[in-house]
Order: C-alpha cells, then structure tokens, then sequence
C-alpha cells in the first residue's frame, strides 16, 4: 500500500517540476515582458518550490516507513499451518498489534476471518473446564451449553445390583450388605451453563460460567419381606435452580510449531444452595423435613480451587488436532460439615476437519474420592441406625470412584458461529459403595465470536 503511494508522490513531483520549468519561458514569450508580470511569474514558481519541497519531504517518510515494514518479522499465526504462515509473512502481513489473532482467526474492519484450523480451538461443545484456548486482545466469545446425563439402575464396585435385594436393616430383623429401604432407579440431570470469555492480552483470556439446573430422581420403596416391594405411589425426587459459578483465567504458556501449552486456573463460587428440600415420597405433596441427599443440591458449599495443563497438536495441512488435558477439582473447607470429593480428570482427543464441519473421537477418565464428612442435618431424618439409612444417597460413602468415557461428537462452523453435538457412554465404572450406574451423556453448543 504504501509502495504504491510512493510511487503516485513520485509521479506528481515529476509533473510538478516539469510544469515550473516549462512555465517561465512560455509566459515570458507570449507576453511583451512588463515588469508586473515578471514578478508575477517568480512568486509562482517560488510558491512551486515550496510545494515541491514538502511533497519530497513526505515522499522520504513514505519511503523510510515502508522499507521499516518489509523488514520487520512477520508473527505466524501459531493455529495456522506452516505453509500459510510463510505466505502471510512473504506478503507483509500485519503484526499482532495490527490486528492478527494468536488463536487462529483474524479481525479486519470489525470482521473476522477464520484461519485453517481455528474450528479445533473454538469447539462449542467443550464448554467448562474442557475450554482450553485463548483468545485474541479485545474479542469476545460467548457460548450456551445443554448437558444432560442420565443414570440407570444400581451398582456397587464394577458389579450391577437389583434395587429388590437392597433390604433396610429395621424391618423384620432383616440384616443385609445393602441396608437401604428407598433406593432410587435412576437420575436425569440438565444443566444449561452460559459462558462469555474475553481476551485480556493475545496471552491471557479470562472466562466466567453461570449454570441452571435440573434434576429428578425416581425411587422404589422395600416395606420387609412380609410387605414386598413398592414401586407405585412414589413421587419422585425433584429440584433444580442456579448453580455454583466459575472463573477462569487462561494462559498460553507457550507454543512451539505446531505445538501449543496452555495452563488454566479456575475457581468454584459456592452460589448454587446446598439446602434443597424434597417433599413427601408418598406423593401427598405435603413438605418433609427430609432433605435432599448430596448429588440433588445444587451446589457444592465450598470454594474450589480447578487448575488445568493443556496441550494439543495440529497438523501442517491444518486437517488433524491431537490433544490431552489434565484438570483437578480441590475443595476448599466444607460446608455444614462435608465437602464432596476432590477429583482428578484425564481426557484424551483427536479431530478431523472436513472443510467447516468437525468430528472427533475423545475419552475423558475420572477419579473422585468419596464425601469428606458429613451433613448432620441431614443424618438426623435419613440415618435409622445399624448402618442402615432412607437412601443409599444418604451415605457420604456412596460416592466417588473411577469412570472412564467415550465420547464422539460433530460441530459446524459458519463465519464467526458455530454449533455442536456430542454423546458418550462409559464403557468402565468402578464406584465407591452403591450408587446409581451411569448410563449415556449428550452435550450440546453454540457460540458466537465478536
């Protein structure tokens, strides 16, 4: 751009000059040579001069601005392949400070375009703590999320278990490994989180995530051996409303080729209510004094600290990304006396483009140790003695364990939109004491950058 400018300068410095020299002696023969006009003729050409001058002047800076251009190294977009970095540094593209983005995409005159690649980083499925890439200075991402899982049935160990041989400890002298009398069948869960994120820095993105959710539990109830066993009846456990809130600050550690690190610290607000109430399982709708166990509150209690290691790879051609994360889950304190258990997340991916759709094939391995403490609120209406209590979600020893998941997922990206779906199933379980049996997970996105 500004090579050409130099040369239009050129070309009117070139005119200029030669209508000064042309101009005095085509005056001066056509007129009779009056004093006046004379006069006349050297305050224009002196005007000229002056003109000329300065059109040099600026000529020079134009010039010593563009040759400081063409020398300064070009950053290579760290998402883009190698081919395309050369190319755009061959071509003079701008810096970062002139508008080139560190995650794969580019704005120019409010708009923006996406380089090869950037459908991996910006995943609209992936949302929480599986978000992994910064973001440009100044833009902003926003994205909504549907997470529904669903439980079925019971298991203790890697071993399902039927919900008619879990028998309660209190009728008819009944001694049993599972002394439970009202052991739920299953649990549906949705949760719709919203996150915005924001480029601090090229370096540096910061996230924050608000969640509504929702979750119901139907439930069985064993009356002895005498009285058999009660299916009909029973309303099922019910609550919901907003959960805990998150922040998250993103860092890019470093990135070399093709190869990018990237460290996430993130932190758990207890605003979700871990007082939830259910009402009376006979279904006469008439409030308990029971309280919800711990999976069917809606947060957690507690501050928590959620520190996350990223790294991913992509391919030259820009077609392949491979990635794995490790991410944390530390409970700070407790609350009502319990905390739920720390966790440790291990997840492994690979995605394929196919031009702006996406699919990927990724496993994600949880361990989570058990309830830390206990609610005595709560172990007051659901605890009867002899190690048996109302449900097995009553016991704090009833949860955690290893989970290990698959999961397989597409998103398509249009300009600066995109959407997804994924579903999974776990295809290991090994739980702490007896719990509901995870079954299937779909998760669902959209988001949109600006």
């Amino acid at each position: 751009m500004k090579t050409k400018r130099a040369f239009k300068l050129n070309c009117c410095l070139t005119a200029i000059l030669a209508a000064i020299a042309a101009a005095p002696t085509e005056s001066l023969a056509k007129s009779k040579n009056p004093p006046s006009r004379v006069h006349a003729l050297e305050d224009e050409n002196a005007e000229l001069r002056r003109q000329v001058e300065e059109l040099q002047t600026k000529l020079r800076e134009s010039e010593a601005a563009a040759a400081k251009q063409i020398a300064a190294p070009v950053p290579a977009n760290p998402f883009a392949p190698k081919e395309v970095a050369k190319t755009a540094a061959a071509a003079g593209a701008p810096s970062k400070a002139g508008g080139e983005m560190s995650c794969g995409a580019r704005m120019a005159g409010g708009d923006m375009k996406m380089e090869p690649g950037s459908q991996f980083y910006f995943n609209p499925v992936w949302g929480g703590m599986d978000m992994f890439h910064t973001h440009p200075k100044g833009m902003w991402m926003a994205n909504v999320k549907w997470m529904h899982s669903q439980d079925n049935g019971l298991m203790a160990g890697t071993a399902p278990v039927n919900p008619q041989n879990v028998y309660t400890g209190m009728k008819n002298g009944m001694a049993s490994k599972y002394p439970y009398m009202m052991p739920g069948t299953g649990q549906t869960m949705d949760m719709f989180m919203f996150m915005p994120m924001y480029g601090v820095t090229d370096d540096l993105t910061l996230m924050a995530m608000i969640n509504y959710q929702y979750m119901t539990m139907p439930m069985t109830m064993n009356m002895g051996m005498k009285m058999g066993y009660m299916t009909e009846g029973m309303a099922p456990m019910d609550s919901g409303g907003l959960g805990d809130t998150q922040v998250d600050a993103i860092y890019k550690i470093g990135q070399w080729g093709q190869h990018n690190l990237t460290g996430t610290m993130g932190l758990n607000i207890p605003t979700g209510s871990t007082s939830q109430q259910t009402y009376n399982m006979m279904g006469d709708n008439k409030p308990a004094q029971i309280l919800s166990p711990y999976d069917m509150q809606n947060g957690q209690g507690t501050v928590n600290l959620m520190p996350a290691l990223t790294y991913q790879w992509l391919s030259e051609d820009a077609l392949w990304n491979l990635g794995g994360q490790a991410s944390g889950v530390y409970h700070i304190g407790t609350k009502n006396g319990y905390s739920m258990g720390d966790s440790v997340t291990l997840s492994a991916w690979g995605q394929r483009a196919f031009g702006d759709a996406t699919a990927w094939l990724r496993a994600k391995y949880i361990n989570t140790a058990q309830i830390y403490g206990s609610n005595p609120n709560m172990n007051k209406y659901t605890y009867v003695g002899n190690g048996a209590w109302l449900m097995p979600d009553y016991n704090p020893q009833n949860y955690g364990g290893d989970v290990l998941n698959m999961l397989v997922g597409s998103s398509y990206q249009y300009h600066n939109y995109s959407i997804g779906l994924e579903g999974g199933i776990p295809v290991y379980q090994d739980l702490n004491g007896i719990q509901l049996r995870n079954s299937w997970y779909l998760n669902a996105g959209f988001q949109a950058m600006f």
